[in-house]
């Protein structure tokens, strides 16, 4: 959630819950543009983990059409937001 600018994270209250607990979110990320030869879900596990902790992937390597796979990744707010991040595919 933002509000004027400024990422806000609002977590259920809860007893127990820790400084560092409150400052990880989970967050959908979509990937876009890993080459057909890579494509599956352990590459989109790999690339997602360069962003933080991957908790689930969401694609079906039996499509027929894929644009983009999504992760779900639990981010740290302390880490900077980075809206596009490139990696290199050698064949």
């Amino acid at each position: 959630m933002l509000f004027d600018d400024w990422m806000l994270s609002i977590h259920r209250w809860d007893p127990d819950i820790s400084d560092a607990g409150m400052t990880i979110i989970p967050f959908w990320v979509k990937i876009q543009g890993i080459p057909l030869l890579y494509l599956t879900n352990a590459m989109a596990r790999a690339v997602g983990n360069r962003l933080g902790y991957v908790d689930d992937v969401d694609f079906d390597e039996n499509a027929n059409h894929v644009g983009f796979v999504r992760v779900k990744i639990n981010w740290n707010l302390d880490d900077p937001l980075r809206f596009q991040r490139n990696f290199r595919f050698d064949a």
